[in-house]
């Protein structure tokens, strides 16, 4: 295994737990989703709102999500 997949093996951010990939002053949160059906990133406000932006790549390691 190269240097390269075992940190895409061992990526908390695309696999359990889904650590959070930032957190905003103001308390908003950006992580990680995967579905069978999806593979998004979920951007939760302050406010409470939701939004997603689909992805098919993990920010941080580069893994291909439908892997």
């Amino acid at each position: 295994m190269t240097e390269l997949e075992e940190k895409q093996a061992n990526c908390p951010y695309c696999h359990e737990p889904y650590n959070q990939l930032m957190e905003a002053e103001d308390g908003s949160k950006v992580a990680i989703s995967t579905t069978s059906k999806e593979n998004c990133l979920r951007m939760i406000s302050y406010e409470s709102y939701v939004y997603t932006a689909d992805i098919n790549y993990c920010p941080r390691c580069g893994r291909k999500l439908s892997d």
